[in-house]
């Protein structure tokens, strides 16, 4: 079933090109937290990159609890650079990022 996740996160990935995803706050962290806990660095780091194409932290908000759930995920993944990234994302640390 993890497969069928990963086919999911790679199909998402080509659909949305290189506009991002659009998805709201309920259906990200839904998906988010299932990558997660099935332990998808892979996929969560693919997630990562299409809500931050789409804008995200930059032209639109990013929401507080997805970032401290995407934050915290990646970390757990290994992926450290990543989770400090996507932290820098929070409500106290956007003005730096406008443009």
């Amino acid at each position: 079933m993890v497969e069928d996740l990963d086919r999911l996160i790679c199909d998402l990935e080509t659909d949305c090109g290189e506009g991002g995803i659009q998805c709201d706050d309920k259906g990200l962290i839904r998906l988010i937290k299932e990558v997660i806990g099935t332990d998808r660095r892979e996929s969560t780091v693919r997630i990562y990159k299409m809500i931050k194409r789409s804008g995200w932290g930059s032209t639109f908000e990013a929401n507080e609890y997805v970032v401290k759930v995407l934050s915290k995920g990646l970390r757990r993944l290994g992926e450290e650079s990543l989770a400090v990234e996507v932290k820098g994302l929070s409500r106290g640390n956007l003005e730096g990022l406008r443009v």
